[in-house]
């Protein structure tokens, strides 16, 4: 397949490498600051797959529906990643989905997006990726969604990195 020709714009721009590098770090802020964390998102903090940047940086991100890749009924993981490349997009590095809680500022009732990153796989063998939902008036990082066959609704958010020039 070759590459497509369709263009993103910055939706937001994420540091990376902020605070700490222990693995307390994301739940200790989030506990003072009121952001819950699920369960799976939890226990992929506390992967040694989950890692933060050495040093601070900025990742410019697009959020782009699944119907916008071109889907009209629900596809999976793995043919939105695919889709993805071909588009000239990255996947986001798993930072992203904690820094994304912490830092993201514009958020409505029920929104939920799910952060295009490589799968953790948790020590009980279930493959998951981050989200960010805002319901209740209230923010949580969450995780599900790993395995390549999962399928996501046409209308599902999803954050993808923005290569720089």
């Amino acid at each position: 397949m070759k590459k497509m020709k369709k263009t993103f714009e910055k939706w937001i721009t994420i540091e990376l490498g902020t605070g700490s590098k222990d693995a307390d770090y994301f739940p200790r802020v989030f506990s003072d600051c009121g952001i819950k964390i699920d369960q799976y998102a939890r226990k992929i903090l506390d992967t040694r797959a989950f890692t933060v940047a050495d040093e601070e940086r900025e990742v410019d991100l697009v959020n782009i529906a699944t119907f916008e890749l071109g889907f009209k009924k629900p596809a999976s993981r793995g043919e939105i990643y695919e889709r993805v490349k071909h588009l000239g997009l990255g996947l986001c590095p798993a930072e992203v989905g904690p820094q994304m809680a912490r830092q993201y500022q514009g958020r409505y009732e029920g929104e939920w997006i799910v952060v295009g990153m490589e799968p953790i796989l948790l020590p009980d063998g279930i493959l998951e990726i981050f989200s960010v939902k805002y319901d209740n008036y209230k923010t949580m990082l969450c995780a599900h969604g790993g395995k390549p066959e999962e399928l996501w609704n046409p209308e599902q958010q999803w954050l993808f990195e923005l290569p720089r020039k």
